[in-house]
């Protein structure tokens, strides 16, 4: 039972933490588009960091009870994804608060680390058929799209060559929405079934 309430609680929290991606996403585009108000990319930042903190703490409800019956793959997939996510989440508060770009570049690559993880969920459970197919396409997509998309603004961070680019912004914006999107239909699937069991 208290397996089942965790599980439901993981699958709550990434139907959440979707949305709040999504709306932190287009404040960014809004903000680099428009120029916007230094007020929207904090309120973007606080929301990433909100939603990422909240990406943990689901995906901790999620796997935590079941740590032990899961296959390597999987487990291997969890501790990327937990770690690329820990980092990314510090990187992100450590450099905000210290109005640090340099780390701007380390955010980038534990984001990467990140993403590898996910490919490597969405991959097992494309072998398991745990979710619906459409479901990890979609989300196995997204995170590849999210990890060109990371590994572009790496290799262009350094030299300057993307940051000006509007329709580099807009295509990373999009990748992010599919991945969260991907996130969000995840985490409902595993509330309804939980709810409904």
């Amino acid at each position: 039972m208290l397996s089942s309430n965790l599980s439901r609680r993981g699958g709550l929290a990434a139907t959440v933490t979707a949305p709040l991606f999504i709306v932190a996403d287009l404040l960014g585009l809004f903000t680099v588009s428009f120029q916007g108000p230094t007020a929207a990319i904090i309120i973007q930042n606080i929301i990433a960091v909100g939603a990422g903190v909240l990406l943990l703490l689901g995906l901790i409800a999620l796997y935590g009870p079941h740590l032990e019956a899961i296959d390597t793959p999987s487990l291997l997939g969890f501790l990327v994804i937990f770690g690329g996510l820990v980092l990314a989440v510090g990187a992100f508060m450590w450099a905000y608060s210290l109005g640090e770009q340099g780390w701007s570049l380390f955010f980038i690559w534990t984001s990467l680390v990140a993403t590898l993880g996910w490919i490597l969920i969405g991959a097992v459970s494309l072998e398991t058929q745990a979710y619906p197919r459409g479901v990890v396409i979609l989300h196995i997509v997204g995170a590849v799209l999210y990890g060109v998309a990371n590994a572009l603004i790496g290799s262009g961070a350094q030299s300057g060559a993307l940051a000006g680019s509007q329709n580099y912004v807009v295509g990373v914006v999009i990748y992010n929405v599919v991945l969260s999107l991907a996130m969000g239909l995840f985490g409902l699937r595993l509330f309804r079934r939980r709810e409904e069991s």
